[in-house]
């Protein structure tokens, strides 16, 4: 098995090296370049801003001043402080708490009330209680998003509990979701034998990085979906280690749920696998394991994710279609008519209807627009250059991944203070997103300086992070957009960033140019070189060209009344009884004369 192990952990590692170099390369310079801003409105529009280059490299080598500064003062300091057990454990225990506490306290301040995708599956969890099933007839909700059945099935279950429509608690459950992701990469980056400092800061960043914890507002599976499968893989390593049956039996389950909270999901269990049968490869007990591993995950998970169907079936007597091809999601992806390029634009929905709701047949037509945006993307190279450019940068670089746009357009149950109320508004948004973006800046360079001086021999083993990134940025090139998509991704950057920053001050001191990846730095400055030339040749600036448009939106836009507390309920109900009482007066007066309406 050692020449098969050696064979195959290279491919491996050439081939997650390949793309997450071009990667990381290209999202560097996007942002330095440029960054994107969310209008604060339903509309969702993406605008492309020129950024600072100069404050941008300014920064980036600021940040290699620190990691000197460190190494030089406070890296024996630390670590020595970091070696004792209980300071250690009480420092995670500390982070943590502030992570949790910070969450609960953005719940109770905010109290968003859902909408979209989010209400609809509240209201679907609710109907079925009540046995009202027209969201499975043919263009309901359920009938359309099958990808949402699971999680209504949840929110089914979870209602006999705790009451339908319960907002509030489905938030600070999201609360005890992001505690249990960031504890699990905790223990995964002990696992893997990563620095202690760099789990201290991992967590540090957990407190800095305020969308994720923004995000608790969102009722919806982000949090929890994540939350699952960083457990999942947790219990995987265990097991690889081990071999324990609880733990396999365990990550198996976790996978599962966590693919039926939120089905993008299955972009980390193919990472799992993918990942489990390389690193078993070292000798043949290990193999039999990880093939063990992978056919229990496969089975259990399909048969799992029959459940949700099966039990709604069972419930409503319907018998469930197919819903919207995934192929329609594709096309859109390709298509520039949404709110930006790729982005939502109401194609999957509006296929569906117009094929009478008949899967097979909407699958034909939108494959034809598949076809026929790739044949333009082949014959346009500038179009293609542009279009391609601008999803990315939309997902990738817009730094809050939308966390202030899902607060800023819903409703709230409490009125706002006035210090909230500033900080959502327009302008601290695009502060707050101006400051996030040298964050953003910081974890992509961290993630590229891991790819240089990761050694060959760990690579493997602590690439799974690096993994997921690429195949989610892979599969969003062609699916629909969105930047709120992206942040799953990013909390994953956060501990390879630091990494990368503990093995560049590692470097600094051994100075051992032998321990540069030389193929990722020619590969990378490559990517950055082309693409520059590619975009200063095009002459369209496509990424810079909205600042004027955007410094007047901010101008003059206002924020919307979006309270939502007992008293603007009090006063909608007041309203509508006077219309009621203004109704059936009006109507006393027709009958009184004789008039019959």
């Amino acid at each position: 098995m050692g020449i098969v192990h050696k064979i195959i952990s290279n491919v491996y590692r050439i081939a997650v090296e390949f793309f997450s170099t071009a990667i990381f390369a290209l999202l560097i310079l996007l942002s330095v370049v440029s960054t994107c801003y969310i209008a604060s409105d339903s509309n969702e529009v993406t605008y492309f801003c020129r950024n600072n280059f100069l404050i941008n490299f300014i920064f980036l080598i600021g940040i290699i001043c620190i990691v000197v500064f460190y190494k030089r003062l406070f890296k024996e300091k630390l670590d020595g402080f970091l070696k004792g057990d209980a300071k250690f454990n009480r420092a995670r225990f500390v982070l943590l708490g502030i992570i949790f506490g910070l969450s609960i306290i953005w719940v109770i301040i905010s109290q968003v009330v859902p909408g979209s995708d989010q209400l609809d599956v509240m209201s679907c969890a609710y109907k079925l209680r009540h046995e009202e099933y027209n969201m499975l007839e043919p263009g309901g909700y359920l009938d359309t998003c099958r990808n949402q059945l699971g999680l209504t099935m949840i929110e089914y279950y979870l209602g006999k509990v705790f009451g339908d429509y319960n907002i509030i608690g489905f938030q600070l459950f999201n609360c005890l979701g992001i505690l249990l992701f960031y504890k699990k990469v905790e223990d995964i980056l002990e696992l893997l034998g990563f620095e202690r400092l760099v789990q201290i800061l991992t967590l540090v960043c957990g407190v800095i990085f305020i969308p994720f914890i923004m995000y608790t507002a969102f009722v919806y599976g982000n949090i929890w979906s994540m939350a699952l499968a960083i457990a999942a893989f947790d219990s995987e390593l265990r097991f690889l280690q081990t071999h324990s049956c609880r733990r396999l039996i365990l990550s198996v389950l976790l996978i599962s749920v966590a693919y039926q909270v939120k089905n993008n999901v299955l972009i980390i269990l193919i990472a799992m696998i993918i990942y489990a049968l390389v690193i078993s490869l070292k000798d043949k007990e290990s193999f039999l394991k990880g093939i063990v591993y992978v056919v229990t995950c496969c089975i259990i998970f399909l048969v799992i994710s029959k459940i949700p169907s099966l039990l709604l079936e069972k419930k409503t007597g319907y018998t469930l279609n197919q819903g919207v091809s995934p192929w329609a999601f594709v096309a859109m992806g390709l298509q520039d008519d949404g709110a930006g390029p790729g982005w939502y634009n109401g194609y999957n929905y509006n296929t569906y209807l117009e094929n009478n709701c008949i899967t097979e047949l909407q699958e034909r037509q939108v494959k034809e627009e598949v076809r026929e945006r790739v044949n333009l993307f082949i014959e346009d190279s500038h179009y293609t250059f542009e279009f391609f450019s601008k999803k990315i940068a939309s997902m990738w670089t817009e730094p809050t991944y939308q966390a202030f746009w899902i607060c800023q357009i819903r409703n709230h149950r409490v009125n706002y203070p006035a210090w909230l109320d500033d900080f959502m508004g327009v302008g601290n948004y695009t502060r707050v997103a101006s400051l996030l973006g040298n964050f953003q800046l910081f974890l992509f360079f961290g993630c590229m300086i891991w790819l240089l001086l990761e050694p060959k021999e760990t690579f493997v083993r602590n690439s799974f992070f690096i993994l997921c990134i690429v195949g989610g940025f892979l599969f969003h090139l062609f699916w629909e957009a969105k930047s709120q998509y992206s942040i799953t991704y990013v909390v994953l950057m956060i501990p390879m960033a630091l990494q990368g920053f503990s093995l560049l001050a590692k470097w600094l001191q051994e100075k051992n140019i032998s321990n540069i990846n030389m193929l990722v730095l020619i590969w990378g400055l490559a990517i950055i070189v082309s693409y520059a030339g590619i975009y200063k040749y095009d002459h369209n600036r496509c990424l810079t060209a909205d600042n004027e448009f955007y410094a007047e939106y901010v101008k003059n836009f206002n924020m919307p009344y979006t309270n939502e507390s007992v008293r603007d309920i009090n006063i909608m109900k007041a309203e509508r009884n006077d219309y009621k009482e203004h109704n059936e007066f009006y109507l006393r007066l027709l009958e009184e004369n004789g008039v019959v309406y």
